[in-house]
């Protein structure tokens, strides 16, 4: 199959931990929706994109989407990706529009009760929950920003990232359009996407006092743990902090940004899923770097005899150390870990 590519979106990890990417696949007749489970072709698709250049697939699948009732490309590391020959292009690359929702004009009581991904148009007073945090998603360092968003019908949760943290400052009223609704832990909350747009609002009056939402409360999780899901740990590239793949290369390219990096000078990072069982609830909670450090100094503090450095710490001993370490760690939103809190 020969076209042209569209809409390359970033490498992810599925809940199976497996990489993947997505893309459109213009055809002379049509559009395909692309997916690719091999991360190692991201960075060739992706000059062919910046370049407008036409693609030929072979070793591809073509497969009908349940939900969707459409066919997909699925690409794998079978899958080889070439340059057409000339005689093999009588067509030209197209702009193809971007499926848009139109967002609705909503209050913060009427969000309680709207599906998940809904984007509304919304006026209200932003206040900050203390200062940015850096937390670790999908093998990514981002920069978050927790906040308050009220009307005068409620209150509820507003989280930013990276540089729409920047967009607003605490206290003042601003006019919020095309911002999505998400659920977490069975409450609605609202983020920025690429299509919004914030804009001051002065005259906008705001009467009602900001009210703590229940789901940005703090959660203490007593450890050890009951359990571990697994542990993992990764390279990480300089540049973005995302996961790059490990090879028996001196030098390696991250997928994501394209930046080239002695191996030996990117950072070795872990982190760990860990089961922990309340008398209310079950919850899956993911710990990184600080914390199992902030644990291994514990255990350093309490047996003189264990003179492994960290770096040094592999799987089994960083499980060992989470199950044997006792201490207590807040967590906010039961996701976004803090500090350990006491021993």
């Amino acid at each position: 199959m020969v076209g042209y590519l569209h809409n390359l979106s970033p490498i992810k990890t599925s809940q199976n931990k497996n990489q993947y990417f997505s893309l459109n696949f213009q055809t002379n007749s049509q559009v395909y929706r692309a997916v690719c489970f091999s991360p190692e072709k991201h960075s060739v698709l992706k000059r062919k994109l910046e370049s407008s250049s036409p693609v030929k697939i072979n070793r591809f699948q073509l497969k009908k989407n349940l939900k969707t009732e459409k066919e997909e490309l699925i690409l794998n590391k079978r899958t080889r990706i070439e340059d057409p020959d000339e005689n093999e292009m009588d067509f030209d690359v197209q702009k193809i529009q971007e499926e848009t929702v139109e967002a609705v004009d909503s209050s913060v009581e009427e969000i309680q009760d709207k599906q998940n991904s809904t984007l509304v148009n919304i006026a209200g007073r932003v206040l900050f929950n203390g200062t940015p945090e850096t937390v670790e998603v999908r093998g990514k360092t981002l920069m978050k920003q927790e906040a308050m968003f009220t009307d005068n019908s409620g209150s509820l949760r507003l989280v930013l990232w990276e540089q729409d943290t920047r967009k607003m400052k605490s206290g003042q009223c601003y006019n919020l359009a095309n911002v999505a609704i998400k659920e977490f832990n069975g409450t609605n909350y609202l983020t920025l996407t690429k299509y919004s747009n914030v804009t001051e609002a002065t005259k906008l009056n705001i009467t009602r006092h900001d009210e703590i939402p229940d789901n940005i409360q703090q959660v203490q999780v007593r450890f050890p743990p009951d359990g571990i899901n697994f542990v993992q740990s990764y390279l990480s590239c300089n540049k973005c902090h995302s996961k790059v793949i490990d090879s028996d290369k001196k030098i390696i390219k991250c997928s994501e940004c394209g930046l080239t990096q002695l191996k030996t000078k990117c950072r070795n990072k872990v982190m760990a899923s860990i089961l922990t069982i309340t008398a209310k609830d079950t919850m899956s909670l993911n710990i990184f770097d600080d914390i199992i450090k902030q644990l291994y100094a514990i255990k350093r503090a309490q047996d003189p005899d264990f003179e492994k450095e960290f770096p040094d710490l592999n799987d089994d001993d960083i499980t060992e150390l989470i199950l044997t370490v006792e201490a207590t760690v807040v967590f906010k939103d039961k996701s976004a870990k803090e500090v350990i809190a006491s021993v």
